[in-house]
């Protein structure tokens, strides 16, 4: 029975890392269009096109909308790694196979 927990533990942990590892590329992302944000406000204006504050402020709206969608997708994940995790961590490591087979070689 230890050997099994063990084995549990070891695949919830593998799935722990995998959902710190996407949360932390969907903010290197965020991190990446903020910057490319200032960027190309910096060459319009440079290039003399004004920015109408109304387009940069569907612009914010848009990146508030997709960080909310962003913490609702990781609360229901949250949520289903508690309420199910044999399944969470068979799907993980399920999830890992597959991404070996395809680009382990």
């Amino acid at each position: 029975m230890k050997n099994t927990n063990a084995g549990v533990d070891e695949i919830a942990e593998d799935a722990r890392e995998e959902f710190e590892n996407a949360k932390q590329a969907v903010l290197d992302a965020y991190a990446a269009f903020l910057e490319a944000k200032k960027h190309l406000k910096r060459a319009a204006l440079a290039a003399g096109v004004d920015f109408r504050e109304t387009a940069n402020e569907r612009l914010e709206e848009a990146v508030t909308r997709a960080r909310d969608k962003k913490n609702e997708w990781q609360d229901t994940t949250n949520e289903y790694v508690k309420e199910n995790p044999m399944t969470s961590a068979s799907i993980a490591f399920l999830g890992g196979v597959l991404f070996s087979r395809m680009f382990g070689r």
